[in-house]
């Protein structure tokens, strides 16, 4: 019966909410025969003069001109129908039947009742409360059934919705799946709700990533109109993370070069500095998972104050078959010493953990410097445990004295332990003299590796 109840939230989320977005409800998957008759009935019965809007859709017990009594009570009956074979699949579910084609009525029952209109929609939760049903069952076809009522009355559904005794991670989920419906029809208005949340609301009760999902698709809702006024939301927010994680997130709804200069432009106008760096590491983020092209990089006008960052954050934070030519381009850009040490070894540590070879083959194509001396002395100590002749064939190609005595020195510590000797064996092979903790000595028959 679980199954089945978790089933009906996927089906909510995945169903519900886009027949309203749609605005159809005729191309779901299978014919919805009992309520759709009803509605075409109701359809031919429309008063004279009462026309439906332009590509409009009626639902059933939704007729665009009003419908008589008697056709309303057959859509009502039409629900109770629904509610009983509801009824019916929870009894087969008890008795250990056919899950799997259970499961697929119960999406095809809940698809029906999806379509009713707010107000067919309580009369079926008012009804749904007197059936003998499990408590937990009562409640998530009682939720679904919420998402038809704020379509015409988010304040009224969240009012009844939360209500609800919503003891599991599945019931709070649903709560949370329409609060974001909510947002992202009308954001302003979900925010000055859950602001203001009636004592007694379940949706107080919610905390962590819960209350994370509802923040952001408020935060979403309102970037799809005005995004300086989604980072303005996102700055009221009382918790700290989750503020960072919500512009971060905006970023990733950004598509195309002008979303993501609108993006830019935007995050340069937020006025608290840690969220202001959030967005600008987000879009960096967002940035490094996209084809790369040099002259889309160089059109972005980062502040001077995060531009080191910037370039690291978009260097180092996707690892793929463009990372060289991502870094390529974050090495010819304008920084200090520092912060090109900086992006180099973060670069050069995460690259080398998850394609050494790929790191290997960037640096090996580096001019002599000292950033490439540095980026080597750590690729070299990486790789030393499981290739320790190879990391010294690295570290001798350091032409900073200092530098190469710490890569050896390294070398030597983390292949000694698994690996007793080789390192010093495979030095007197290459006739490189080295006592560890001074430079190395290579005598006039070596040659250079």
């Amino acid at each position: 019966m679980k199954t089945l109840f978790i089933v009906m939230v996927a089906v909510a989320a995945a169903v519900g909410i886009g027949i309203y977005q749609r605005g159809r409800i005729s191309d779901l998957e299978g014919k919805i025969t009992g309520l759709e008759t009803e509605q075409r009935r109701l359809e031919r019965l429309q008063p004279e003069g009462r026309e439906s809007a332009p590509g409009a859709v009626a639902t059933a017990g939704r007729p665009p001109g009003g419908a008589p009594e008697e056709l309303r009570a057959a859509v009502q009956a039409s629900v109770l129908q629904l509610l009983d074979e509801m009824g019916e699949l929870i009894r087969q579910s008890e008795a250990a039947g056919d899950r799997q084609s259970m499961e697929e009525e119960g999406k095809a029952i809940m698809i029906k009742l999806m379509t009713l209109s707010g107000d067919e929609a309580l009369k079926a939760i008012e009804e749904v409360g007197r059936r003998d049903w499990p408590d937990e069952m009562k409640m998530g076809v009682s939720m679904m059934l919420m998402t038809s009522v704020m379509e015409s009355d988010p304040e009224r559904a969240m009012e009844i919705a939360s209500k609800f005794d919503l003891p599991s991670r599945e019931g709070r989920m649903m709560l949370v799946m329409l609060a974001r419906q909510w947002a992202a029809k009308d954001p302003e208005k979900a925010a000055e709700y859950f602001e203001n949340l009636p004592d007694g609301s379940a949706m107080k009760s919610l905390d962590g990533q819960l209350k994370q999902m509802v923040e952001g698709s408020i935060a979403m809702g309102y970037a799809k109109k005005n995004l300086p006024k989604a980072f303005e939301y996102a700055a009221g927010l009382e918790d700290e993370r989750t503020r960072k994680q919500v512009v971060q997130a905006l970023s990733v709804e950004m598509k195309t070069v002008a979303q993501w200069q609108h993006y830019l432009e935007a995050a340069k106008g937020i006025d608290d500095a840690k969220l202001q760096s959030s967005a600008l590491l987000g879009l960096a983020s967002t940035l490094s998972r996209q084809p790369f092209n040099q002259e889309t990089m160089d059109s972005f006008d980062i502040p001077d104050s995060m531009k080191a960052e910037f370039v690291r954050k978009f260097a180092t934070s996707h690892i793929d078959s463009q990372t060289a030519s991502r870094a390529d381009w974050a090495m010819g850009q304008a920084m200090g010493e520092i912060d090109r040490q900086n992006l180099i070894s973060q670069l050069v540590n995460r690259w080398t953990w998850q394609d050494f070879n790929g790191a290997g083959a960037w640096l090996g194509s580096l001019p002599e410097s000292r950033e490439r001396d540095e980026g080597v002395r750590i690729f070299a100590g990486l790789v030393s445990r499981k290739e320790p002749e190879s990391a010294i064939d690295w570290a001798l190609t350091i032409k900073d004295p200092k530098i190469q005595e710490k890569a050896l020195n390294a070398v030597y510590e983390r292949s000694e332990k698994e690996s007793p000797g080789k390192v010093a064996a495979y030095l007197k092979e290459l006739n490189v003299e080295f006592d560890f903790g001074e430079a190395p000595v290579v005598t006039p028959e070596s040659t250079d590796p």
